[in-house]
């Protein structure tokens, strides 16, 4: 009683206050040293199509710049090149299919002349593509009828990762359920009919080109190319006027177009218009397919994050391997929306089941062994409004859920994944809809946010 010192508390000791900042300030130190050593590696992986450029796009709207000048002019000479390819598609691709078109009736002159505008469009698109954009060329090539025919003789009708070193056959074995998808409404397409289609288009621009060559003489009867303004209201009035592009356009999970391409139909009028300026979500509709391997560096919440994205193709996975260093998350993307569309390397595979393939490969890897895995459910919107009229189980016998249930379809999607999961590492999933930059932010300021506490306890600071 009464012998102890009085003694102040540690909170009044100035020394003691001094040490605790300096001890907070080596802590902030070592945490800024060990960010700039360990920087934020996102990797996009998911097969072709999925949306994993649309959310790279949507990362640079909330965290970075945006979009220069250039980029706004590149997607707009894409965006009007794509939209005169689709809609020739759409008419080819109704007569393959024995659709009917208003616009080849020649009684219906008026739409009749609009189809010849839209074929001889085809020579307008180099002409108006800026010499700059060389990739263009490259671009109506790939996704060109001939390319597509070359596509469908190598088809093998099976599904691959192709990055893997695992044997397809071998996962097929192992996940029959699934995979052992049948639909009656697909047959293999008839090269010598779409042949047919494509001479029957190409005897078509013989005879509208408006040359004939008279003996020694020079060429007569010009008519001049289409300007953009006929084009887009050619496009326009068929699309909005001919019965059989409707009809057609509701059967596209039978063949491959974009899946955003009716956005651009119905704004063709402002894309032809050379003082309009794309914007942020004409940019978002846009499909450009990716090459390569692209990094992209942003600054998120105080870390520094790049973000490796690359293309989801067949032709780019082989690619794959050299990302797969220092990855401190990956983002897989899947479109559930694709549940009853075919692939674009090969029309005999469905695109889901080759994405959950590519998935299996991918959750299982030793090269992520620590790595957690984010998965974007992606076309949310789309897949709520296909499932309506398409019955999920007409593709994936293994779904049991209520027809024509969204939520049962996502559920089951997201089980179907949990289950190929044969290790212990985190997933997180989220249901998205790429092009929709509210849900995007809200979805990605989570991830952000988990990726970070991953980082910091991966360097030992939480």
């Amino acid at each position: 009683m009464g012998c102890g010192a009085s003694i102040e508390s540690d909170s009044d000791d100035p020394y003691y206050q001094l040490k605790k900042l300096d001890k907070q300030i080596e802590r902030n130190l070592l945490l800024e040293k060990k960010n700039s050593k360990n920087p934020i590696r996102l990797l996009l992986l998911g097969a072709g199509e999925s949306g994993k450029s649309t959310v790279l796009k949507q990362m640079k709207i909330l965290h970075h710049i945006g979009f220069t000048n250039e980029d706004r002019t590149l997607y707009k000479t894409v965006i009007w090149s794509d939209a005169i390819a689709s809609f020739q598609l759409l008419i080819l691709q109704a007569r393959e299919k024995k659709i009917d078109l208003d616009c080849d009736k020649f009684e219906n002159r008026e739409l009749f002349n609009y189809k010849k505008i839209i074929f001889r469009a085809s020579s307008s698109i180099k002409k108006n593509s800026d010499p700059n954009f060389n990739f263009l060329n490259q671009y109506l090539e790939k996704y060109s009828e001939t390319s597509k025919l070359k596509r469908m003789e190598e088809s093998t009708g099976t599904p691959d990762t192709i990055w893997d070193e695992t044997s397809p056959d071998q996962n097929l074995k192992n996940d029959q359920n699934f995979y052992n998808y049948t639909d009656e409404n697909y047959n293999n397409s008839n090269i010598n009919e779409f042949n047919q289609a494509l001479n029957e288009d190409n005897m078509i621009n013989l005879k509208i080109s408006g040359f004939r060559k008279d003996a020694g003489t020079r060429r007569k009867n010009y008519i001049p190319d289409p300007t953009k303004s006929e084009i887009a209201h050619a496009i326009k009035s068929l699309w909005n006027n001919d019965s059989g592009i409707k009809k057609i356009y509701a059967r596209r999970n039978e063949y491959t177009i974009d899946s955003n391409i009716d956005y651009i139909f119905n704004k063709i009028e402002c894309f032809s218009n050379d003082d309009y300026v794309c914007t942020d979500q004409d940019i978002l509709n846009a499909r450009i397919k990716t090459t390569g391997v692209t990094e992209t560096h942003f600054q998120i919440k105080g870390s520094d994050f790049t973000v490796i994205d690359v293309g989801g193709q067949r032709s780019e996975r082989k690619k794959w391997l050299s990302c797969f260093k220092d990855i401190t998350a990956v983002i897989f993307v899947l479109a559930i929306s694709e549940y009853d569309e075919k692939l674009f390397e090969d029309n005999n595979v469905n695109r889901i089941v080759e994405s959950v393939l590519l998935f299996k490969s991918i959750v299982n890897s030793k090269w992520f062994n620590e790595t957690p895995i984010i998965v974007f459910l992606n076309k949310t919107d789309l897949f709520r409004v296909k499932i309506q009229t398409n019955p999920l189980n007409r593709y994936l016998p293994g779904y049991t859920g209520e027809s024509g249930n969204a939520e049962d379809g996502i559920q089951y999607f997201e089980n179907t994944l949990k289950s190929l999961n044969q290790t212990s590492r985190e997933l997180y999933f989220n249901e998205t809809c790429a092009t929709d930059t509210r849900q995007m932010n809200f979805i990605l300021n989570a991830v952000t946010d988990i990726v970070i506490q991953k980082n910091l306890k991966a360097v030992g600071l939480i």
